[in-house]
C-alpha cells in the first residue's frame, strides 16, 4: 500500500513538474503531448514518446517514435522508422531512414544512414552515406564519403574522395584522391593468361581477375582478391595477395592462393611484379582439373579432393593513379 502512495506521489509530482512547463512555454511554442502526436518547444525537458514526435527546436533526452523530426539539435537516443535532426545531432539514432542536415556525431543504425555534413562514429545500414568528412566506421552494402575518409568502408561497394588515413574494404571500391586502380597481366602456376582490375588503396586493395587456359577441360576462371602494397627502397614494394579463384564448370574446384610479391615501379605508371605463391586446392567431386597444371615447383596430393600446390608468377600492370 505504501509503495502504491509513493508512486501515485511521483507520478503527480512529474504531471505538475509538465504542466508547469507547458504553461509557461510562449503561445507560438505550444506543448501538445497526446502520444499519438507529440509536438514540444525548444530545450523541452521529458522524452518524446509517441507515433509522431516533432521538436521546434533543440532536444535533448529520448524520442522514440515512428516519425522523430527535431527541427534544431539533439542530443541522445532516436529510435523510430524515420528520423530527422535539421542540424547537429549528438548520440545513436536508430531507425529505417535516419537523415542529419548538418554534423553528426555517435552511432547510426537504419537501412539508410545520411549526414549532409560532416559525421563522427560508426554508420550501420544498407546505404550510409557522408556528404563532408567522414571519421570512424561505414559497415553497409553501399558505402559513400563524399569528402575525406579517417577510418574503414566496409561493404560490397565503397566510394570516398580521399583516405589519408584508413582503408575500404570490399567487392568495389573506388577513391577519386590518392586511391588506386591498376590493370594487370599475369602468368602463373594454373593459368598462363590472367586479367585483374584492382582497386582501392595502395595499402589495400581489392581485384578482380579472369583467367584462361586452353588445355583444361575448363579453360576459364573467375576470381576475387585482396593485396596491399608495402613500401619498401626507393620503386620497390612488398605485395602480399590472397585471393580465390573458381573454375566455370560444374565439377569446379576452389582454390586459395596466398602469393609473396616483389613489386618495382618502372615509372609512376608502370609496375613488375614477381615472387612465389602457394595454392591450396579443394575438389569438390573427383575431377582432373589441374592435373597437370601449367607449371610448378613443387605438388602435394593430400586425398583425392585436397592438393597443395607451390608455384611462382610474373605480372605487368598499369596504374590508372600514379605511384611513386
Amino acid at each position: 500500500m505504501k509503495q502504491s502512495l509513493y508512486i501515485l506521489a511521483i507520478l503527480a509530482l512529474g504531471m505538475r513538474s509538465f504542466q508547469a512547463h507547458a504553461q509557461s512555454t510562449p503561445h507560438s511554442q505550444e506543448t501538445v503531448y497526446t502520444v499519438i502526436y507529440n509536438s514540444v518547444p525548444d530545450q523541452f525537458r521529458f522524452p518524446l514518446i509517441g507515433f509522431i514526435n516533432i521538436a521546434q527546436g533543440s532536444h535533448r533526452g529520448l524520442q522514440v517514435g515512428f516519425v522523430n523530426t527535431t527541427m534544431q539539435s539533439f542530443e541522445g537516443l532516436q529510435v523510430g522508422f524515420v528520423n530527422t535532426i535539421l542540424e547537429n545531432s549528438l548520440g545513436a539514432k536508430i531507425g529505417f531512414v535516419n537523415t542529419t542536415r548538418k554534423n553528426s556525431e555517435g552511432l547510426r543504425v537504419g537501412y539508410v544512414n545520411t549526414t549532409l555534413g560532416s559525421s563522427k562514429g560508426a554508420a550501420f545500414g544498407f546505404v550510409n552515406t557522408t556528404l563532408d568528412d567522414t571519421e570512424g566506421l561505414q559497415l553497409g552494402f553501399v558505402n559513400i564519403a563524399r569528402k575525406t575518409l579517417e577510418g574503414a568502408q566496409i561493404g560490397f561497394v565503397n566510394v570516398a574522395d580521399s583516405i589519408p588515413n584508413g582503408v575500404p574494404i570490399g567487392f568495389l571500391s573506388f577513391v577519386k584522391n590518392g586511391g588506386y586502380r591498376a590493370l594487370e597481366t599475369s602468368v602463373n602456376e594454373l593459368y598462363p593468361f590472367n586479367l585483374s582490375f584492382k582497386m582501392g588503396v595502395p595499402r589495400f586493395y581489392s581485384f578482380l581477375q579472369g583467367s584462361y587456359y586452353s588445355s583444361y577441360d575448363s579453360q576459364y576462371a573467375f576470381g576475387f582478391g585482396f593485396g596491399s602494397l608495402i613500401p619498401l627502397k626507393s620503386r620497390f614494394y612488398f605485395n602480399p595477395e590472397l585471393s580465390n579463384i573458381s573454375p566455370i564448370s560444374t565439377n569446379n574446384p576452389n582454390v586459395t592462393s596466398l602469393a609473396a610479391q616483389l613489386r618495382y615501379s618502372l615509372n609512376s605508371r608502370i609496375q613488375l611484379a614477381t615472387g612465389l605463391s602457394a595454392l591450396w586446392i579443394n575438389y569438390r567431386q573427383d575431377s582432373n582439373l589441374f592435373d597437370p597444371p601449367f607449371f610448378s615447383l613443387a605438388n602435394y596430393e593430400f586425398n583425392a579432393q585436397n592438393r597443395l600446390l607451390l608455384g611462382a608468377r610474373f605480372a605487368v600492370s598499369y596504374n590508372f593513379t600514379p605511384i611513386p
